[in-house]
């Protein structure tokens, strides 16, 4: 390919991915505590209290909630010991949040470069789509709770981000020939897969699968070097230690539905709502990425797999990434006995599905390109002129710009951009609206601290700026209220409430 085009291009897909991630990146310096935030705000000052030490006092809060609510070992404990806001008030707040926002993109960077094998465009066109995946499209909605919401931040997006942590260093342990990167790789996958298993059941069970795909795709090097299973192993161990909570069937127990019991019933759920969500994950404007991660990775011809991909191992790739996206759904349908899963729950899996595609979308650039570009080359032209390579690329390159046109022109596509939450975001900036909630937000913390310590502290707000993209602060009228009571902990108040016309 041209270099000046190939320049062009590489700007063009830095371009894009700025464009989806500016607005939601600007907006994490408007967010405060919300809701479950105040409990284990409140939650682990008070460990620290009794016990003298927040280290301590955090690892007994985890295994109460181990024994009567969830099996979440990294989630609870990062929750109750980091507490940025009641150490470092919204400053704090503010870096913990951007810091987490900025590891996850950080983070889905190194994996799509080590799986393109740094080829430097198809990883900025593979990093450009799964941001776009991220903030543009439908469901992307729900990145209100996965990113301002301190507690979903924690529970889901930075253990996620551990998971793509531990694959980014297993898949550097199998292409890295030295023994002692080989060695670090693998303790430094270990630990991120424990950590990773040790959020929701949502995120565990995808960094189990992402660390047995990486076994089973480079199954000749792993047969080589047994060590190479290490991440895998310790992932396991760490879903293991999550699953056994005796927490999660208490919580689960408390809230059976009929018809939704048994593990029978989960797998049903699990399904009815895979395939529900699946249109909504290939929405019209990821149909047109996918499209064009194929192409860019036909023509910058990507190797994903450096021996090569052929049918067989092609057909399971395919397959498991299948199964992958409905085991991360599974638990989730199993512990809430439902097949409508919660807002946060299902933003993460349009996530996990859209990235697990995008995955998908390389190895079917290098199949395609090893079974039929290559194969044809120079065997078949057209009038003298044209090799048959140049036919398979221009003519996905036609597809490609048929499904754009056709997503341009859609109305549908132009309702998932407007609600996206790329756009969202933008809309509460240019409008005043972050700047204006944050104030009334500010306004109502600040007094609860300031007030006289034992106190009912009753605040009314004359009126409150509608916003797209902040959560609420989930404090209202009703004193008794699990968050009203949770910050009253904090705030070392006797009752807090919020008033509003």
């Amino acid at each position: 390919m041209n270099k000046t085009v190939t320049k062009l291009l590489n700007i063009v897909l830095i371009l894009v991915m700025i464009g989806a991630l500016a607005s939601p990146l600007i907006g994490t310096a408007f967010t405060y505590p919300s809701e479950d935030d105040f409990s284990y705000e409140s939650g682990g000052s008070a460990g620290a209290a009794e016990f003298g030490s927040s280290l301590i006092g955090s690892l007994y809060k985890v295994t109460v909630i181990y024994k009567m609510q969830q099996g979440c070992y990294t989630a609870m404990f990062l929750d109750h010991f980091i507490r940025p806001y009641s150490r470092f008030g919204l400053p704090g707040f503010h870096i913990a949040i951007i810091g987490y926002m900025v590891l996850f993109i950080w983070a889905t960077w190194l994996v799509f470069s080590v799986l393109s094998r740094k080829n430097k465009t198809v990883s900025y066109c593979a990093m450009a789509a799964a941001m776009l995946s991220t903030f543009t499209m439908t469901g992307s909605v729900h990145d209100t709770k996965l990113f301002y919401w301190y507690t979903a931040v924690v529970g889901y997006t930075l253990m996620f981000t551990f998971s793509l942590f531990a694959l980014y260093f297993s898949v550097l342990s199998v292409q890295e020939t030295d023994n002692r990167k080989v060695n670090l790789f693998l303790v430094l996958s270990a630990i991120f897969a424990f950590l990773g298993s040790g959020g929701s059941l949502v995120i565990t069970s995808p960094t189990c699968s992402f660390l047995l795909a990486v076994v089973i795709v480079s199954f000749d090097r792993v047969k080589a070097k047994k060590k190479l299973l290490i991440p895998f192993v310790f992932a396991m161990i760490g879903a293991l230690v999550n699953v056994a909570a005796p927490g999660n069937y208490q919580r689960a127990s408390a809230d059976l539905k009929e018809g939704h019991t048994t593990v029978f019933d989960a797998i049903r759920d699990a399904f009815t709502f895979y395939f529900s969500e699946m249109k909504n994950v290939f929405d019209p404007i990821f149909i047109v990425v996918i499209l064009a991660v194929i192409l860019i990775g036909v023509i910058y011809k990507v190797r994903v797999k450096e021996s090569g991909i052929t049918n067989g191992m092609m057909g399971i790739i395919f397959v498991g990434v299948l199964l992958i996206q409905y085991f991360t759904v599974f638990p989730a349908a199993y512990g809430y006995h439902t097949n409508e899963l919660s807002t946060h729950v299902t933003g993460m899996y349009d996530i996990i599905a859209r990235f697990t595609f995008i995955f998908l979308g390389l190895c079917i650039s290098q199949w395609f390109g090893e079974t039929v570009v290559d194969k044809l080359t120079g065997k078949v032209s057209i009038g003298g002129k044209v090799d048959a390579d140049h036919v398979v690329k221009y003519a996905l390159g036609a597809l490609t710009a048929l499904a754009l046109l056709l997503a341009l022109v859609l109305p549908s596509a132009h309702v998932i951009v407007k609600d996206s939450f790329t756009a969202r975001t933008f809309r509460d900036f240019k409008n005043g609206r972050f700047t204006e909630v944050y104030r009334i937000r500010e306004y109502e913390l600040t007094t609860f601290e300031l007030a006289e310590e034992g106190t009912d502290c009753i605040i009314y707000i004359p009126w409150d700026v509608e916003c797209e993209s902040l959560p609420g602060l989930g404090i209202g009228s009703d004193s008794e209220w699990f968050t009203n009571v949770s910050a009253a902990h904090l705030f070392n108040l006797h009752t807090t409430t919020v008033l509003m016309p």
